[in-house]
């Protein structure tokens, strides 16, 4: 499987061979410039894109094991759901979609399935705009998986769902959908 950071470094590596290129060209067909000055302009400006799209993925990958720490932390600290807590929850259509989605978040968090309310907010308590779409991937991806579904193309957006009730409620959805579609 590849890691958001290797997937940087491939990237990284794919923008380097591409500005070493272009700029081998261009250097090229400018009259202006000696023979061995097109390969060292075209390595320099290609070694500091290389550079550049490293750094940046660096940054990235830090800045989302930060934020994944952060509500990891959060979540720790929560009061755990008593199970006589969680057979009080009203059923609804989907509570066993709703069990495995909170089952994947605690997976994704690294935390027990009993610090993940149904009630939690999606943006305020799980951060999931600043992890998507690493979380929508591990969630939504991991509930379909255990559903034994082959999903086929779907469109999913986390736009508009406010709590883990809601995410497993659109999940539900997808899945009603595919079903729907066999």
């Amino acid at each position: 499987m590849i890691t958001r950071f290797m997937f940087g470094g491939i990237i990284a590596f794919i923008a380097f061979i591409a500005v070493f290129i272009t700029s081998f060209v261009s250097a090229l067909l400018s009259r202006e410039t000696s023979q061995t000055s097109p390969l060292v302009n075209a390595a320099a400006v290609a070694i500091t894109t290389l550079i550049s799209a490293l750094m940046l993925t660096v940054y990235d990958e830090a800045k989302h094991k930060a934020t994944i720490r952060t509500v990891r932390r959060r979540l720790l600290a929560a009061e755990a759901l008593a199970e006589e807590q969680l057979q009080g929850v009203p059923p609804h259509q989907g509570s066993a979609i709703l069990l495995e989605t909170r089952r994947e978040i605690s997976r994704f968090y690294r935390v027990p399935i009993e610090k993940v309310s149904d009630r939690l907010r999606l943006v305020e308590n799980l951060s999931v705009d600043k992890l998507s779409p690493a979380f929508q991937y591990a969630v939504v991806d991991g509930v379909l998986a255990s559903q034994e579904i082959v999903a086929r193309h779907f469109h999913f957006s986390l736009r508009g769902l406010e709590t883990v009730r809601d995410l497993a409620d659109a999940i539900q959805r997808i899945i009603d959908d595919i079903e729907a579609h066999r």
